[in-house]
């Protein structure tokens, strides 16, 4: 028995974490709203976790035969403010047109990379390397803007390498290092690659993930750079009779089959039909000097294609196919005057359901925002859509600084 409920990650009395399952992962600044299961526990005991929940609900609830899985969902609703906008209605709407009607480029965002000054690819390499120690340095090494109590627990462990003592001294919301210096503590430095799997192996394999994800980015912009925004015999697009391809929605799945676009193919085809791959051991690279960009710039952290299938299995890169530019789907906007700063603009899912009413709007306000709306999917970043759309930082670093000033 399974019960479907709309909430964030949480806990249920003695209900072991693993026993609640989703399809994909929420933004930590934001608040959010989707579906998860849990195993054999009654929608009525959940309920009563509303009375002591802070900024959760759960509700909704359903039984149903099967679980959620990572991977079941197709993508994610956004409704984002961009507050204190610069610039006349019709300037406005014409940049939030172009990306409707155009897309962007479909960049893995800055927060696939991480929110540290260590960016999470720098462990991807080590790990790729099967430089355990260097991948366990990494991901304990002080770190820039962290409170006081969690440096003084990563400096302890880069002049100590202590395990004991430092996992005393990281604190308990620092999970996934707690979980670290657990398996550092039975299997020690000398065993390392078994210390790194009381990691979570969805967070262990988002390291090497990330360092693909970063040669992605950096082969789609010499792409572009090179040939264009427009299609190109060697391209590769998805095949129309793929088994992989979503209909409607138009999402490649991991094993999608793709084509190489020939002289007689390349006009019946735009920017949005073409994919590029994330590199790995089994993939189909364009037909032109695309394998040669990536091996040039594995080359430079010394590995190469072959390395990608790494004797690790958890650590191997297949590799895959993303869409090179993405259109946001059902896109809306609505341009809003404020004078009060700390009002919100938009009602969450959370309002609506407690009766709570819409922002107190003002005509002529002083303040200028843009509520947008539009749906992605999964793996695809509203922060790389807006940043079409702003021509500004989307670093949480250069956000972060942009409430400071405020």
């Amino acid at each position: 028995m399974f019960v479907v409920i709309c909430v964030p990650r949480s806990s249920c009395g003695s209900v072991k974490a693993s026993s609640f399952t989703y399809a994909g992962n929420k933004d930590r600044r934001a608040v959010t709203v989707q579906r998860m299961s849990v195993y054999r526990v009654m929608a009525d005991k959940l309920s009563q976790l509303n009375r002591s929940l802070m900024n959760m609900r759960v509700g909704n609830f359903s039984y149903q035969k099967e679980p959620l899985r990572l991977g079941q969902l197709w993508g994610n609703r956004f409704s984002i403010v961009l507050r204190n906008v610069v610039g006349d209605h019709e300037c406005i709407d014409r940049s939030l047109q172009l990306v409707k009607d155009v897309g962007f480029i479909n960049y893995f965002g800055m927060q696939r990379f991480g929110t540290h000054s260590v960016p999470t690819y720098e462990v991807g390499k080590a790990l790729l390397h099967s430089n355990w120690v260097a991948a366990i340095d990494i991901i304990l090494s002080p770190k820039a803007n962290e409170s006081a109590d969690v440096g003084l627990a990563r400096q302890l462990w880069a002049e100590n390498k202590d395990a004991k003592k430092t996992l005393e001294k990281m604190p308990k919301r620092c999970t996934l290092e707690r979980q670290l210096l657990k398996g550092l503590q039975k299997h020690g430095i000398r065993d390392a690659c078994n210390a790194l799997n009381f990691i979570p192996r969805n967070s262990r394999i988002m390291y090497v993930h990330s360092y693909q994800s970063l040669l992605w980015n950096m082969v789609v912009s010499r792409r572009i750079q090179t040939y264009g925004l427009n299609p190109v015999v060697g391209d590769l697009v998805i095949k129309t009779d793929s088994p992989t391809i979503d209909p409607v929605k138009k999402k490649v799945e991991k094993e999608a089959e793709v084509e190489l676009l020939t002289e007689e193919t390349v006009n019946s085809h735009t920017i949005h039909d073409i994919v590029m791959p994330l590199p790995g051991f089994d993939v189909k690279f364009p037909g032109y000097e695309a394998a040669s960009w990536y091996k040039e710039i594995l080359a430079a952290d010394n590995l190469t294609l072959q390395m990608l299938n790494h004797r690790v299995k958890d650590y191997a890169l297949s590799g895959t196919y993303r869409r090179m530019v993405m259109k946001p789907v059902e896109m809306t906007w609505n341009v809003l005057s404020y004078d009060d700063k700390t009002i919100p603009l938009v009602v969450t899912d959370l309002d609506r359901l407690e009766g709570k009413s819409h922002a107190v709007l003002v005509e002529g306000g002083k303040l200028t925002a843009v509520c947008v709306c539009f749906s992605l999917p999964s793996s695809s970043y509203a922060t790389m859509a807006l940043r079409e759309v702003t021509k500004t930082d989307t670093s949480s670093a250069y956000q972060t600084k942009l409430n400071e000033t405020e």
